[in-house]
């Protein structure tokens, strides 16, 4: 009797041993580790992955997306501060270079057609920008249509080779500041583009990309053009000219050292709060844009800044993992409503507590007007709600992780 039971109590801890095992196998295999509360800077690439494939694999409730992990930055992180760079000691040489740049454009242009248009009580600069010099470079023909011109100013320039104004009458001396039919696609998170459709002269969106690159980060209109600071699409509009003509027009913003100042949606620019996060009211984006019509060159840009200094201030070395923060906004939102989620992105954004100043004297873009302006690296996830497919921006300090929002109009 004794041996029978000892054989049995054998044989069940046999059996609870298997049953520990199988319950290890199927319960621990599920059990998700909790989000750590910081992560080494050089660690966070490896991190954005995880955070978009919990996205891709819906482990955040309420938000769902697929995107691609676009972020470049290796090493530690650092705030910025970006200096005007007084690219010319004198008036006359900025005008002298303006005027080379303007004739580069067309090296056959007859010098009767080249005028500058002097600074005139209709024309003065705004307070701030009194040390700048305005410049227009036009190209008047025979007929009396100016067709190119330029506008070069100490804080950026604009440029206009003019084959997209001379396809309508109804474009004016500037392209990129008209409104055109035609959809806009999103270009963060994202490097595959075949949905979107070539020009009608058969132009595709990655010829014209490189277009794009060459022109405005490898051969920059001025000498002094900060290496280091670059111009990166994160939108673009497949516009309608005529009833046969296409053009892209691409949102472009600063990109310095693989990270890339803030930016809106499709090239929006107005914004207002939201519930239950303190508004970002600090907020200033980029709105550069520049046109393509056809392989070669870009036709026209708007607001193109590379003679800057960028200083790094001290060394990020820590900071809170986007997956944390995903997790974080997706428990925040309100309950039963599903976001799709635009973007996912590091970028560089003033900070939250900076007092607003002359220093930021545009409303809409960070150009240093005077002195110098800050940066910090941020989390910035851009979201649809899908009920009223409205636009919502939240960021969070990668430090601190306190957060703010704003909603796109």
């Amino acid at each position: 009797m004794f041996q029978l039971t000892r054989n049995a109590i054998k044989n069940l801890v046999v059996i609870l041993s298997v049953m520990t095992a199988m319950f290890c196998v199927t319960s621990c295999s599920v059990r998700e580790e909790p989000e750590p509360d910081r992560i080494p800077a050089e660690a966070v690439s490896e991190n954005v992955q995880k955070a978009l494939q919990n996205l891709a694999d819906g482990k955040y409730s309420n938000l769902r997306g697929t995107l691609e992990n676009t972020y470049t930055h290796s090493g530690e992180l650092y705030p910025v501060s970006v200096y005007r760079t007084e690219w010319y000691e004198t008036s006359e040489q900025f005008q002298e270079a303006v005027l080379s740049e303007f004739r580069s454009m067309q090296p056959d242009l007859d010098s009767q057609y080249v005028s500058f248009v002097p600074r005139t009580a209709s024309n003065s600069p705004k307070p701030g920008y009194e040390d700048n010099l305005y410049m227009f470079g036009m190209y008047e023909p025979p007929d009396g249509r100016y067709t190119m011109q330029m506008v070069a100013t100490r804080q950026s320039t604009w440029v206009n080779h003019g084959k997209i104004a001379a396809l309508s009458d109804s474009i004016s001396f500037f392209p990129c500041v008209e409104s055109y039919d035609g959809e806009c696609y999103e270009l963060r998170n994202r490097t595959k583009y075949d949905d979107i459709p070539p020009l009608s002269n058969g132009l595709t969106l990655r010829e014209a990309k490189e277009t794009l690159e060459e022109d405005i980060n490898q051969n920059y209109f001025f000498e002094g053009a900060n290496p280091d600071l670059t111009y990166q699409d994160y939108a673009v509009q497949l516009c309608q000219l005529n009833r046969s003509d296409t053009a892209y027009r691409f949102y472009l913003r600063r990109v310095y050292d693989g990270i890339p100042f803030d930016s809106m949606s499709e090239g929006k620019n107005k914004w207002g709060p939201v519930q239950d996060i303190p508004y970002y009211d600090n907020l200033r984006i980029d709105l550069a844009n520049a046109m393509v019509v056809e392989a070669g060159g870009v036709d026209c840009s708007v607001d193109i800044s590379r003679c800057v200094s960028v200083q790094k201030g001290d060394a990020v070395a820590e900071v809170i993992p986007l997956s944390k923060v995903m997790k974080q906004l997706s428990d925040m939102l309100t309950g039963g409503t599903t976001f799709q989620v635009r973007s996912a992105e590091m970028i560089y954004g003033i900070p939250f507590d900076i007092e607003d100043n002359e220093v930021y004297t545009s409303v809409l873009e960070g150009r240093p007007v005077a002195g110098e302006q800050h940066y910090i690296p941020l989390w910035k996830i851009s979201l649809i709600n899908d009920k009223d497919n409205e636009g919502y921006c939240y960021y969070f300090d990668v430090v601190s992780g306190e957060a703010r929002g704003v909603r796109e109009q």
